[in-house]
């Protein structure tokens, strides 16, 4: 019974897990919580210690990935003030509010500066490397999925 119990908890933790990292948020780290959850719930090694340590290596790959090409993106200070106003102001509307956000403050911080074009070719820019990041980490987020599951 604590099987089927763990095992219902780990879905709804990976089926969250990439639903998030196809928005572009966290995924593999709440993958992992799901796999650590599972062990707590059913009294178990079923998920081994070193298949635990492999799928938090991979959730924190994820996220230096995701951390390294939003730095590599070449934004003037304005665009970053922006950017970083936007994120401020989208928050409180939720999920799509910070994503519209970061890109809409990005825009005008470029403009500010720069010629609409400009700005428009930054945040395509920003876009083009969000989504990269989305797929690096929706593949991790899948592959901690599959080792999980073919372990168990």
């Amino acid at each position: 019974m604590l099987e089927w119990i763990g095992f219902a908890v780990f879905i709804i933790f990976a089926l969250a897990g990439v639903l998030l990292s196809l928005v572009g948020f966290s995924g593999p780290l709440l993958i992992f919580l799901g796999a650590v959850l599972f062990n707590l719930i059913t009294w178990s090694q079923a998920i081994h210690f070193w298949l635990l340590a492999v799928l938090a290596l991979l959730a924190i790959f994820g996220e230096i990935v995701d951390v390294f090409i939003f730095f590599k993106t070449k934004l003037s200070a304005e665009g970053w003030k922006g950017l970083l106003s936007g994120f401020a102001i989208g928050k409180s509307f939720g999920l799509a509010g910070v994503f519209l956000g970061i890109l809409v403050g990005a825009f005008f911080g470029e403009w500010v500066s720069n010629d609409v074009r400009y700005a428009w070719s930054k945040v395509k820019s920003l876009l083009a490397r969000k989504f990269v990041s989305i797929i690096i980490k929706t593949l991790v987020a899948l592959l901690q999925i599959w080792l999980i599951i073919s372990n168990l």
